[in-house]
């Protein structure tokens, strides 16, 4: 039986739950909305504690904002190599059905 699905549908099949996962958090987390919605955080959470207006949770030089940006960061970056490891395996995967189409359109 002949399937109608292309090579990427087969493929996206077969991809786990935290594979799938890997790759939202990551398109995610390289988009420009991810970084203004960063950098809208960043500037409200010092604008909150040089003004003062409420309780100086973290003074500056911002030790609890330079920790919570760690921990993102330790988390982001495998995250982030296992959807290019994805990515590389896709590119591998097309090149070869590429192949494997134009030998058979030359045969």
């Amino acid at each position: 039986m002949i399937s109608n699905q292309t090579w990427h549908q087969l493929y996206q099949e077969r991809l786990t739950f935290g594979q799938k996962v890997a790759d939202k958090v990551a398109n995610g987390m390289g988009s420009w909305t991810f970084i203004i919605y960063q950098s809208i955080f960043v500037v409200i959470w010092m604008a909150l504690n040089l003004v003062g207006f409420i309780y100086h949770w973290d003074a500056y030089p911002f030790i609890l904002l330079n920790l919570i940006f760690s921990t993102q960061a330790a988390y982001a970056a495998p995250i982030i190599m296992m959807a290019q490891n994805r990515q590389n395996e896709r590119d591998r995967v097309q090149a070869q059905k590429d192949y494997e189409t134009n030998t058979q359109a030359k045969l």
